[in-house]
């Protein structure tokens, strides 16, 4: 294929005819990954539960688009055990709740020191 006489300018000519090729063959590449790809920001996942078994293992009540289940956690694996009902009784859905402490850690570090001043002095 000779555009040029000048070599130099042919062989210029068709290394940016072949570039300009390639552009346009990985715009239009990246156009249609774009088109495949689905994505979603926010999971519907909440860690209900979990109870460790081993140092390294645990098992987790999950709970995702209305439904719990029951899975075990390891460093390599997740596996399902069990899909639970979703008529989990008040009482069970309140112990399965993770319990939160009604102060916090500097109330309760000032409260426990308090006393073992008092104590301390006190003797």
């Amino acid at each position: 294929m000779e555009l040029f006489e000048n070599p130099i300018a042919n062989a210029f000519a068709i290394m940016s005819l072949f570039v300009a090729g390639l552009a346009l063959l990985l715009f239009y590449l990246k156009k249609i990954a774009e088109k495949q790809r689905v994505y979603k920001n926010e999971v519907d996942l909440r860690i209900v539960s979990r109870q460790p078994v081993t140092q390294k293992s645990q098992i987790v009540i999950i709970e995702t688009e209305g439904k719990r289940m029951m899975v075990g956690v390891t460093e390599a694996n997740i596996n399902l055990i069990a899909e639970l009902e979703n008529n989990i009784s008040p009482a069970v859905s309140d112990a399965l709740e993770p319990a939160v402490p009604k102060q916090g850690f500097a109330s309760l570090f000032k409260d426990n020191l308090a006393k073992q001043i008092k104590t301390a002095v006190g003797k």
